[in-house]
């Protein structure tokens, strides 16, 4: 269990009713070590049974969202412990608490928004990006995949698009994010905290018990992942990754 004094990589406020989660390792764009991940998901359950709560908001710290996991940390935790400390992560992955908490949970993007940043917003039940936001699927590029993305975007963005960023890693523009419903909405670089207390405010029109059970009803639309979110995955990628070394496996060299 871990209490918001004991973040080390995030920074967890309650104001006015919002808990307020910033990722907080600026100097690696706010990269997702398996630590942040699991500080992560303990913030959103400390907002979960907090009754003063109904909104939680994520966003990052400097001029990132996130992006994605780290990977030296990742192949350290890997080239040490292999499968095992592959499931670990996977364990300490905050995306099911996000999905399962009844409070409305906020996307504030406001830089890059890469693989694991870019899935961890997929989550949430609103985004909001500024238009300097750029977004990307990169895993393919380190030789792996993700378990959640497909299951994420079936529906709300088409096929071609998806198979296009799962398949090239290219990024795209929040405008563009926003076209094919990656995003709900983009505003001027700037504006963006401002937007997201107008869309807490409008959120709040509706009756929490409400968004609570139209926030079920919509997860439960979403298609669960054939291996349990890529826990499958995430094992081959850490024996092929050990057997052959990081470099090796990347890009599928």
């Amino acid at each position: 269990m871990l209490l918001p004094d004991d973040f080390q990589q995030l920074i967890y406020a309650v104001e006015d009713g919002v808990a307020r989660v910033t990722l907080n390792r600026p100097e690696a764009r706010n990269a997702f070590t398996p630590r942040m991940y699991e500080e992560l998901r303990w913030a959103v359950r400390n907002a979960n049974v907090d009754d003063s709560v109904d909104i939680i908001v994520i966003t990052g710290a400097g001029s990132a969202f996130s992006a994605g996991g780290d990977l030296k940390e990742s192949y350290r935790r890997i080239s040490e412990g292999g499968v095992l400390a592959m499931h670990q992560f996977f364990d300490n992955l905050p995306y099911y608490d996000i999905r399962d908490t009844d409070k409305t949970v906020i996307a504030a993007i406001n830089g890059a928004c890469y693989a694991g940043g870019l899935v961890t917003a997929l989550w949430c039940d609103l985004t909001v990006a500024s238009d300097n936001a750029r977004f990307a699927l990169t895993e393919a590029k380190m030789g792996t995949a993700d378990g959640f993305t497909p299951c994420l975007l079936f529906g709300r963005t088409p096929l071609p698009k998806v198979k296009q960023m799962l398949f090239t890693g290219k990024s795209i523009s929040a405008v563009e994010a926003e076209r094919y419903g990656i995003i709900g909405e983009v505003v001027p670089e700037g504006q963006l905290a401002g937007r997201v207390e107008e869309l807490i405010a409008e959120v709040r029109a509706t009756s929490p018990l409400g968004r609570a059970m139209y926030k079920r009803m919509l997860n439960g639309l979403i298609p669960r992942p054939l291996n349990h979110g890529g826990e499958e995955t995430f094992a081959s990628m850490a024996a092929a990754i050990q057997a052959s070394g990081f470099a090796g496996n990347a890009r599928g060299h």
